[in-house]
């Protein structure tokens, strides 16, 4: 289990790939079991911790759920994201909401909504507010969090090389967290950070979305920033970070995938997801750059040609949309029924605006679907009772209207985005990036 998250809950526990995104929810006595098996324990030990723990006088029972956690322990390939956040490893039996952990799992810490560039795309329009919390701010939440253990912290803006105190910041996040991931533009990186960057932290997700300079410049809004975005990225490979190359499809890079796409590989980059745009933010004024529904329809058998040609280059390769509507139908066929939406945000994953809000995820940041803010050790409280995180944890299919008498409901799309939704006026309507319902 030297892979796996192991921790602690009200309810019980949850199990979770340190690195990956499959989480399992645990009752009481599946919790033992874990634990049991993730200490070296002998069947017989656990059986005789359980038994003297629960008051169970059946030791067969046990022992055949001991059998069962340790198949299940050694086959975490097989777990399915989006099932194992509404069914309980315990007893396979669906969950009829998502229970609240108490913290979140995955946490992006918004450390500054100042940034040095001025991207079309960007749901988050950094000029809008350049307000970044102090440290004495941010240091009270560290020491809320000091007790548990969470898998990932991205840190994230704005730019959050704007900081001068950002080795700080990143120093205090450090014991936190399994995984610490930066987000970027790459173009703040240099000869003097670098050294601790590369000590500090383990990935970099670094926003690139063309192969060109004048592609990249006229989307990115600024002069002379291609060649330091990739003078970053070659500093980050040289230090051996890894580096996720993220890219917004729009109208200036549709046609050049291939070129950047290359280029990443040879500058030494380890995955590259490409996803559509989503309009909030910045992206709002833009929408000219970006192809509509139908353009992007249209474009999928390209988008799966490149898929198919560059996914064996990549560690990981994302490009286009989760379903791609009415081209192919990638998931298996389920039995209908009223079950919990699976969505990470607010179930296992959060942001820190920073306004000191916390949102569900990075969709909702400009919009009023907060909690109250966070500082002087609210951060759990608020992660616990905010009705945003509430409404999210207990979704269900019937809400989501218009899904839930889909024909092609039998797909597990999850319903879509719910902030995509949200964006478009109502968290209970369909994404508006679904092609099976028109």
């Amino acid at each position: 289990m030297e892979n796996l998250l192991l921790r602690r809950e009200p309810f019980g526990g949850i199990l979770a790939e340190q690195e990956g995104s499959k989480v399992r929810f645990l009752n009481h006595t599946g919790f033992e079991i874990t634990y049991g098996i993730a200490n070296g324990w002998s069947d017989n030990d656990i059986i005789h911790h359980i038994k003297s723990k629960y008051d169970v006088s059946n030791s067969s029972l046990v022992e055949n759920d001991i059998k069962n956690f340790r198949q299940m322990i050694s086959k975490v390939k097989d777990w399915d994201t989006a099932e194992s956040l509404w069914k309980d490893s315990s007893d396979n039996k669906e969950i009829a909401s998502i229970p609240a952990l108490s913290a979140p799992l995955d946490l992006s810490w918004e450390v500054t909504k100042r940034c040095n560039l001025n991207c079309h795309h960007c749901y988050n329009d950094s000029h809008a507010i350049n307000y970044e919390p102090n440290l004495e701010q941010i240091h009270s939440v560290v020491n809320e969090l000091s007790s548990t253990r969470l898998r990932n912290i991205v840190v994230t803006g704005g730019e959050p090389l704007m900081r001068e105190d950002l080795k700080t910041i990143i120093g205090w996040l450090r014991p936190l967290t399994f995984n610490l991931t930066l987000a970027t533009n790459g173009t703040l990186i240099n000869e003097q950070n670098i050294p601790w960057l590369g000590e500090m932290i383990d990935l970099v997700n670094l926003s690139l979305d063309a192969g060109n300079k004048f592609a990249y410049e006229k989307f990115r809004g600024r002069k002379g920033t291609f060649d330091k975005c990739l003078r970053g990225l070659e500093l980050l490979v040289r230090k051996k970070v890894p580096v996720v190359i993220q890219t917004t499809i729009s109208r200036f890079n549709i046609d050049s995938l291939e070129e950047l796409a290359d280029l990443a590989i040879e500058k030494g980059a380890t995955a590259w997801i490409a996803r559509l745009p989503v309009y909030s933010g910045r992206a709002n004024q833009y929408k000219g750059d970006f192809l509509s529904r139908d353009e992007i329809v249209k474009k999928a058998p390209y988008l799966s040609e490149i898929r198919s040609r560059y996914k064996r280059k990549f560690a990981e390769l994302q490009i286009g949309v989760n379903f791609v509507w009415s081209y192919g139908k990638p998931f298996n066929y389920v039995q209908q029924q009223d079950r919990a939406i699976s969505c990470a945000a607010g179930t296992v994953s959060t942001l820190l605006t920073a306004e000191g809000t916390l949102v569900p995820c990075s969709l909702f940041s400009s919009t009023d679907f907060r909690s109250n803010v966070v500082w002087d050790n609210n951060f759990l409280k608020e992660w616990e009772i905010a009705q945003c995180m509430q409404t999210m944890r207990s979704l269900r299919l019937h809400q989501i209207r218009k899904c839930f008498h889909c024909e092609d409901y039998k797909v597990k799309c999850s319903s879509g985005c719910r902030a995509k939704s949200y964006l478009s006026g109502d968290l209970y309507s369909k994404d508006p990036d679904c092609g099976y319902l028109s």
